[in-house]
């Protein structure tokens, strides 16, 4: 059942509870049926042993700091039948088929914040999916968010979304333009943004696609937040700074030799190729404001037990170039950290209109339900059509993530990560530490 993320500690009493209670178990030995010597272990198992070593202190954080303590948790959760009587509270229908989950986030650093939740499945029909969101992070901080999803082909193979939203918060970090931005420059402007999409889907066993239409507009003023922006940018120069008004058409289609589960959640060994392309104009500006992107990634998967413990490198590339008279303006331009690239940095630690980044990754399952990751990579952004490129730009990243994995619409996530300065700043040293804690909205 989507929706149910929000009552994380539930969810987790399902699961961890009664493998913590197996492992108190004494295991019974095996009976030696044909008197021969038990096999030896196969490559998979030997090879899950490298990631162990190298990645062995940030495993047993994992294991003694956060799995030990989260499974005696659950047992008593489970015992005093928290679960169900969690659920009962937050959900209503027949089934639970309504239901309305507090949710909060904190990215140390910025505004922390708390919200609601509520979801409709169904909504009026039985193929329509129906989502709302609400943020509060005090004065000036307002986050509003809607989401309309009909299914149009069986086993969840097709759909056509509209969502929209209205967003605004004095927080958001800026760093500068371009390769060279570094973390000390850090300051903060107060943006706006109302933004409305549509788009629709389609998927098989092995490829899909999805074409996206949307119009937003966003607005860049002072903020009381930190050291103001405009104290310490010139931001006349910054094209789009202030105000940007944008419609875009996008398409995207990837092939993925894993098999598909039902929640788009491929697992095991195997290869995906993502490609996509979109272009945009200015609504007042036709003409001179208009822009075109591309880009793609390459990701590789090894699952070197059969058991999910899956061993991933992402190599990404995405370019904006102008068509017009005017440059790429800031609200288009590419931007690097946050949730989902380079997550030792806060999002927009890195801007411009080309990006490149590398990530390798271990996967593994806490739960049915939780997964955890050790990330590293490198990256950064460049001129168009990466122009400017050189290795010792790059910047790297690594850490820790643990996310819940039953709804593409909210998370809870947990993520624990550093980012360093770029290559050719000297020796390579940790200059931003990220701590997440909290839901995260999907859309």
């Amino acid at each position: 059942m989507r929706g149910w993320p929000l009552a994380v500690a539930a969810l987790l009493a399902v699961s961890i509870a009664g493998a913590a209670a197996r492992a108190d178990e004494e295991k019974r030995p095996v009976p030696d049926y044909d008197g021969r010597p038990d096999p030896g272990p196969d490559a998979g198992e030997v090879l899950v042993w490298v990631p162990r070593v190298i990645l062995f202190p940030a495993y047993l954080t994992t294991e003694y700091l956060i799995r030990w303590p989260l499974g005696r948790l659950i047992t008593w959760l489970e015992r005093e039948k928290v679960v169900q009587q969690a659920y009962g509270i937050f959900t209503f229908g027949t089934g639970g088929t309504l239901g309305v989950f507090t949710t909060a986030l904190f990215d140390f650093g910025l505004r922390p914040s708390v919200g609601l939740y509520l979801f409709s499945d169904p909504f009026l029909h039985p193929d329509n999916r129906f989502r709302v969101s609400v943020a509060y992070g005090g004065d000036d901080w307002l986050s509003l968010g809607a989401k309309e999803r009909l299914i149009v082909a069986d086993d969840d193979r097709g759909e056509i979304v509209l969502r929209g939203g209205y967003q605004r918060r004095p927080d958001y970090p800026f760093y500068g333009v371009g390769p060279d931005a570094r973390q000390s420059d850090e300051t903060f402007y107060r943006l706006t943004r109302v933004e409305v999409a549509t788009s629709i889907s389609l998927r098989s066993a092995h490829a899909g696609t999805l074409a996206e239409a949307r119009v937003f507009f966003d607005h860049r003023d002072r903020s009381d937040y930190g050291k103001p922006t405009e104290d310490y940018f010139f931001v006349k120069a910054i094209a789009g700074y202030t105000d940007s008004e944008l419609f875009e058409q996008r398409l995207e289609l990837w092939v993925d030799s894993r098999p598909q589960g039902p929640a788009y959640d491929a697992t095991g060994t195997g290869v995906r190729l993502d490609a996509r392309a979109a272009q945009a104009f200015a609504l007042d500006d036709v003409e001179d404001e208009r822009f075109v992107r591309y880009g793609g990634e390459v990701s590789i998967f090894v699952d070197v037990t059969g058991t999910r413990r899956v061993l991933g490198l992402n190599v990404e590339a995405d370019t904006i170039e102008s068509l017009g008279a005017q440059p790429v303006p800031l609200s288009y331009m590419l931007a690097l950290g946050g949730t989902e690239s380079m997550r030792g940095f806060y999002l927009g630690r890195f801007v411009g209109p080309s990006a490149l980044t590398a990530t390798l990754d271990y996967r593994w399952p806490i739960a049915s339900f939780l997964d955890a990751e050790l990330f590293a990579g490198v990256g950064n952004v460049f001129a168009e059509r990466w122009e400017d490129f050189e290795i010792d730009e790059l910047a790297g990243h690594g850490g820790l993530a643990i996310r819940t994995n039953t709804s593409r619409d909210l998370s809870f996530d947990i993520v624990v990560g550093v980012g360093t300065r770029q290559f050719d700043r000297g020796p390579l040293l940790p200059e931003s530490f990220r701590l997440l804690i909290g839901t995260n909205r999907g859309f």
